[in-house]
Order: C-alpha cells, then sequence, then structure tokens
C-alpha cells in the first residue's frame, strides 16, 4: 500500500508542476523583466510586430498601448524570449533624408549643393561628424536622388525634430 501512496503523490505532484509551470514562467519573467530594467513604463518600444508605448509591467503581463491605440497584453514569460527594441533609451538620433532634385538640374547645382548640406551640418554643434554622409545616390523615376545621413547627438525627440 505504502507504493501505491507515493505514486499516487508523485503523480499528482508532477499534475501540479505541469499545471503551475506557465505561471511560473511568467512570474519568473516579470522578475527578468523588472531586474535587466529593458522596459520601464512610458517607453516607447517595438516587441515582436507590436508597436508602443508600455503602460503597466505587472507580476503576470505587461501591456502595451499600440500606435493605433488598441491595448495589447503579453504574458512575461514569452515577452522575455522576445526581441525588444526599446526606442526611449536613444543615445542618438538617425537623420536619414532623401532630396529629390529635378533631372533638369545642372551638375554644378548639384555638387554646389551636396558641399554647401555638408558644410552646414558639419557646422551644426548637435550633428556628430562621424557618420556624415551627403552624395549622389541614385537616378529615380522621376528625379536625381541625394541621400543625407548623420546622427544627431540628443536624446530628446523635440530636439532632434
Amino acid at each position: 500500500p505504502v507504493y501505491g501512496i507515493v505514486t499516487g503523490l508523485s503523480l499528482g505532484g508532477m499534475a501540479i508542476a505541469l499545471a503551475i509551470k506557465p505561471t511560473m514562467e511568467n512570474l519568473i519573467g516579470g522578475v527578468t523583466l523588472f531586474m535587466d530594467k529593458s522596459l520601464s513604463v512610458g517607453d516607447f518600444c517595438k516587441v515582436g510586430s507590436v508597436s508602443g508605448v508600455v503602460e503597466q509591467i505587472g507580476v503576470r503581463s505587461t501591456l502595451i498601448r499600440a500606435k493605433d491605440r488598441t491595448q495589447v497584453t503579453i504574458a512575461n514569460g514569452d515577452l522575455v524570449k522576445m526581441q525588444i527594441i526599446n526606442f526611449s533609451r536613444r543615445d542618438r538620433y538617425p537623420l536619414l533624408v532623401t532630396l529629390n532634385l529635378r533631372y533638369e538640374t545642372p551638375m554644378e547645382t548639384m555638387v554646389s549643393l551636396t558641399r554647401d548640406i555638408r558644410s552646414m551640418l558639419e557646422a551644426h554643434e548637435l550633428i556628430l561628424a562621424s557618420p556624415l554622409r551627403v552624395h549622389f545616390s541614385s537616378f529615380s523615376d522621376y528625379s536625381l536622388d541625394i541621400d543625407i545621413f548623420a546622427h544627431i547627438d540628443t536624446q530628446e525627440r523635440e530636439a532632434f525634430l
């Protein structure tokens, strides 16, 4: 009779362990998020295919308000397995602009324009010296394209804009 009791307790313990597994994953995931500090309430981030602002980080799940104003709940156990891109923690902003010039634009004007834009960016106090690129990039369907690429040394979106 002792073997039957031990077997019954073992099977019952396994059933309870399997039933509590998702809850424990979410609890440990919440603790991991707290310890890593990869997300904070108010951060704008992308998690999986969802982009939005973190509204709440709970013991079981995290709430994200998506761009279209829907509220997305992600279990913490799943969240810690996903790639998290936290845009709020940028140390600088990338500036990437394509300037479209008419095909009738003379070569001298295009060369002068790229030189002047580069000089203007180099003189700006928030533009980092590297990387800084201003160059002709392509012949598109309706224009000659000049690509402008630089990094702006700010963490504030308003200063970037």
